[in-house]
């Protein structure tokens, strides 16, 4: 079942899914050289990491019942000086309760088409803890992996193992004569739960939730009105008056973002003028602070200020300094995206204040204007898309 290759492990958007310093990470098994070649799978994705500094401390699960985390991940990442910790396999969940846990990154032996994945017995409790505690789960795996044959993980065969594997450690009994054991020795994560799925070619996210799409998104396409020509012509101009007049839909927007973002920021920073209205029913649902980021020569005192290119002229953002406190972590938001000049604007002030964004949200994006493309290092939420 086993069927890790080497490769260059590329398309993670570490900014979009975790925060911008060294990181705090967790892994179950063994997905090093020795269990593949080169460098290994997820091992790798460490190893390349700590190269770049990018490493606080890697929580190894010890993977009973072989013990392959205790015995060859924590050799191999000691022989790299990353900095480590082994813990029992059940201490995943608390470790990422306390905080302690910033990303998981896992191998898998056997990938459906549509990314549910087997991968050694354990790493399905992982997943659910990291679920629970919004923890990016990432699965690095080769292309040779995958089996679009199996449409789902429910055709996945797991291996049922010897019982003595459980029975004993290192040769001392510790269970009674003749206990019935059951052993396998997978487990099948479902794809829901998986932040991104990497091999050496492509980043699929099965499990990220399409804010685009659904009743939230068809609720306010309907509220939208078109003003062709304005306020130039060419530009056709999408009105939200009509989202913020009916009755609960902001607030029914904003529990959406929450939904999706769960405890993953401290912030929100909402964007003059009508980024005002969205970010300040999302920090009152969220119960965070609220911080504007508003147009040139609007603010007193000192500020920071960063300037932009919309698609029919240029102008300037500004947040007053110490309004965002260094290492918070920072939704932006915004009515319209297109460009992405004005998120990317704000971006850049969060940077110039110490804080992290974490998010990006909009009400509405206008395709064709290449404004995702702009923000791409940054996780977007589009509640809704249209055509420019």
């Amino acid at each position: 079942m086993r069927s890790r290759g080497a490769g260059r492990w590329t398309g993670i958007s570490w900014g979009e899914s975790c925060p911008d310093r060294p990181l705090r990470l967790l892994t179950h098994c063994n997905t090093g050289r020795l269990a593949t070649a080169a460098v290994g799978t997820a091992l790798g994705v460490i190893l390349e990491l700590a190269r770049r500094g990018r490493v606080a401390d890697v929580l190894v699960n010890e993977t009973r019942p072989l013990l392959q985390g205790a015995r060859l991940t924590m050799w191999e990442l000691r022989e790299a000086g990353v900095p480590c910790r082994l813990q029992v396999d059940s201490a995943a969940a608390t470790a990422m309760a306390q905080g302690l846990v910033d990303c998981v990154l896992v191998g898998a032996d056997r990938i459906a088409g549509n990314g549910d994945f087997a991968n050694k017995v354990g790493t399905y409790a992982v997943a659910l803890a990291a679920a629970a505690h919004d923890v990016p789960m990432i699965v690095v795996a080769p292309e040779s992996t995958w089996d679009t044959s199996l449409p789902d993980g429910r055709g996945i065969v797991v291996e049922q193992r010897e019982p003595a594997e459980v029975l004993a450690v290192a040769g001392v009994a510790t269970a009674p004569a003749g206990s019935a054991v059951h052993n396998p020795g997978f487990d099948v994560t479902p794809a829901h739960l998986v932040t991104a799925l990497v091999s050496q070619r492509r980043t699929v996210r099965p499990g990220r939730p399409d804010p685009g799409s659904g009743a939230m998104a068809d609720r306010i396409a309907a509220a939208l009105a078109t003003f062709p020509d304005y306020p130039k012509p060419g530009v056709s101009f999408r009105d939200l008056a009509g989202v913020y007049a009916e009755p609960g839909l902001l607030e029914d927007a904003a529990q959406h973002v929450v939904d999706l973002l769960g405890t993953g920021f401290d912030r929100v920073v909402a964007i003059e003028s009508r980024g005002f209205v969205l970010g300040a029913v999302l920090a009152a649902k969220a119960r965070v602070p609220l911080t504007l980021a508003r147009k040139a020569g609007k603010l007193p005192g000192a500020v920071h200020r960063a300037r932009y290119t919309l698609e029919y002229g240029d102008d300037a953002l500004e947040l007053q300094q110490n309004t965002v406190t260094p290492g918070e972590r920072v939704v932006c938001v915004d009515d319209v995206l297109a460009t992405g000049g004005t998120l990317g604007a704000a971006a850049e002030l969060v940077d110039a204040a110490g804080g992290t964004v974490t998010g990006m949200v909009v009400l509405l994006a206008l395709d064709g204007l290449d404004g995702r493309q702009r923000l791409e290092r940054h996780r977007l939420l589009t509640l809704c898309e249209v055509p420019a």
